[in-house]
């Protein structure tokens, strides 16, 4: 029978996020011993914008998308969640509430640390704060990369931009089955599900994607680059 992180501690686990590969054995100790297993359903709210931030995330399998709420019940979703990420927002080393809401897309286990007990960890080992910050650096740049697609290009290059995240950062194959519905991907590229659909239908008529369900292949990959670099 499988172990999932239920069964094994965090000294044993295999799926460690790059910071907590630089714990010692007992700080991994003592993070097991601060640690909450958890499991949601398809659609089931992990965490809510302006809640306290009480909690580290890591997911140890599934898919989740992290979105920022609008007016008249719409949001924009800022990015997914895939099994080995770990997450808690710009709230955390700042004002302790999360920013963003995250809800589950598929099945989602979840490893939940106790944010006291991360941040002595973080006080005790410069190598694991210093991965952090490389961590969070990078959420930033892509949070700004996202923020200048959904501004400043037109739908066919935000759509582009959403088939290339997905297909490199999230599923890293091609052709990968979406664990996003239609609304999920027209809440990434900021358009009505409406204009997601039509601009799909402009890529698979130009021969650029092929669409069976939920499974999608991109037949002309560096057209759709070409068209995400200049729209």
């Amino acid at each position: 029978m499988k172990k999932d992180c239920s069964d094994i501690g965090c000294h044993n686990c295999a799926m460690k996020s790059v910071p907590f590969s630089k714990l010692t054995d007992e700080q991994l100790e003592y993070a097991d011993k601060n640690k909450t297993v958890v499991t949601y359903n398809i659609g089931e709210t992990i965490c809510k914008k302006g809640a306290p931030l009480t909690h580290v995330l890591f997911l140890w399998d599934g898919i989740a998308k992290v979105y920022t709420d609008l007016p008249n019940q719409k949001h924009v979703i800022m990015k997914l969640l895939k099994k080995c990420d770990m997450y808690a927002g710009p709230g955390i080393f700042a004002d302790e509430k999360y920013h963003y809401s995250v809800t589950a897309l598929t099945p989602v286990k979840l490893c939940m640390i106790k944010i006291e007990a991360f941040y002595e960890i973080a006080r005790q080992n410069s190598l694991f704060t210093y991965e952090l910050l490389s961590l969070s650096n990078h959420a930033h740049i892509r949070y700004m990369f996202h923020l200048t697609s959904l501004t400043q290009k037109n739908m066919q290059g935000r759509f582009s931009d959403m088939l290339l995240y997905l297909r490199h950062h999230i599923y890293d194959e091609n052709p990968f089955t979406a664990n996003t519905s239609r609304q999920d991907m027209a809440d990434m590229t900021a358009m009505s599900k409406e204009s997601l659909i039509r601009i799909m239908k402009e890529f698979k008529e130009e021969g650029l994607i092929e669409v069976n369900g939920d499974t999608i292949t991109l037949l002309q990959e560096e057209k759709i680059k070409f068209i995400s670099e200049h729209s």
